[in-house]
């Protein structure tokens, strides 16, 4: 009888390569998810700043004296 040797991933291939891809889709996923809550946050932020510029360059080229200085 040959000798048991103890369980490595490399050799088998298979589980190996089912780790890799498990693995591999739950950190895209992670970042898929972080990304796009990354990425909707600052562009909501972004057009509520822009629309404050707008209304502010408006108001001003209106020559309201309540925004200018």
């Amino acid at each position: 009888m040959p000798k048991s040797k103890p369980f490595a991933l490399h050799d088998s291939p298979r589980i190996h390569s089912a780790i890799v891809n498990h693995v591999f889709t739950s950190i895209s996923t992670g970042i898929l998810e972080r990304s796009t809550a990354t990425l909707v946050v600052p562009s909501v932020i972004g057009v509520v700043v822009i629309r404050l510029v707008f209304q502010n360059l408006r108001a001003s080229s209106a020559g309201h004296p309540e925004t200018l200085p």
